[in-house]
């Protein structure tokens, strides 16, 4: 399998970094697409193919995370539009919910949406799944055992829920500011 990140921020290069610490994949199975790849040289210097151009990461990748600042996914998904057609696409973007992502990627991309945490870099995170996806049961299945299971289990905690408001829950897991 071969995993494209598009945007390698905070979020995405601690799933990469916990990706390449579990050993489940190797780097060169990994790919990066960020406006400046100049930020991902420490990837590209373990073999992590990094570019510039979406387009070219989700053409290289079987599986896509949407890892980019949600200002951003509606310019991504429309120039990668066309080569998301029957890709597994993990959203971890903040604020997109089920109808959003369903009425901006093609009908026949699948998606699943995932609330990780930080920690998962270094196999102490927990990421919440949300069940309600464009997958089938099947796709679900294969989702947990081939990605989800394989993957987050080896960097982190999944706890799956039925389709819930995820910035509600982020504001229930945020620290009350102290005063």
């Amino acid at each position: 399998m071969k995993l494209g990140f598009i945007g390698a921020g905070s979020m995405g290069s601690a799933i990469i970094s916990g990706v390449l610490r579990s050993g489940l994949l190797p780097a060169q199975a990994i790919g990066v697409s960020r406006r400046h790849p100049a930020l991902s040289a420490e990837l590209a210097a373990q073999g992590v193919f990094v570019t510039d151009c979406n387009a070219e990461l989700v053409r290289r990748s079987d599986c896509i995370v949407l890892a980019v600042k949600p200002v951003s996914v509606r310019e991504v998904v429309r120039q990668v539009f066309e080569a998301l057609r029957g890709k597994l696409v993990i959203s971890i973007v903040a604020g997109y919910t089920h109808e959003m992502l369903t009425a901006l990627l093609p009908e026949d991309a699948r998606f699943v949406r995932v609330m990780p945490n930080t920690p998962l870099s270094v196999g102490e995170g927990m990421s919440v799944i949300c069940s309600r996806c464009t997958c089938t049961q099947a796709s679900v299945h294969s989702y947990l055992s081939r990605i989800s299971g394989p993957l987050l289990d080896r960097i982190d905690i999944i706890v799956e829920v039925p389709a819930l408001n995820f910035e509600e829950l982020r504001s229930h897991a945020e620290p009350e500011p102290s005063g």
